[in-house]
């Protein structure tokens, strides 16, 4: 694919989830790496993965997506990186208040919508 492809972080533990949402966001026409927690995502961010956004779990063992977000904001390296959460924890919303994200969706709710803000973020039509 063209540089101008848009490659898509995705931080999830559940490899079942990786997969579907893969294979959706490759139907679309986007590239994805993947990792299973937050340090394996920030060691990938910090060895030139360059991804136009990440979507993050927030409940992951190792790192979960809280430490990863505090992790993400303090390197400026990083921190101008749009993030999605995308989990399965009740109330997104109001979990992810702090958190500086470019959206929060609920696993199993309105991926339509979610596609709609990837395509955004990715600046893609």
């Amino acid at each position: 694919m063209p540089e101008t492809s848009a490659s898509i972080l995705l931080v999830d533990d559940n490899p079942d989830v990786l997969e579907v949402i893969g294979a959706l966001l490759q139907t679309e026409g986007y590239t994805t790496a993947t990792a299973s927690n937050g340090a394996d995502a920030l060691a990938q961010l910090r060895n030139g993965l360059k991804p136009c956004l990440i979507i993050l779990d927030l409940t992951m063992p190792v790192m979960d997506g809280w430490e990863f977000r505090a992790e993400q904001l303090a390197d400026p390296a990083l921190c101008n990186i749009p993030t999605i959460v995308y989990s399965a924890v009740g109330a997104v919303q109001e979990a992810v208040g702090s958190m500086r994200v470019a959206g929060a969706f609920e696993k199993g709710g309105d991926f339509t919508a979610m596609l709609r803000l990837v395509a955004d973020l990715c600046q893609r039509p």
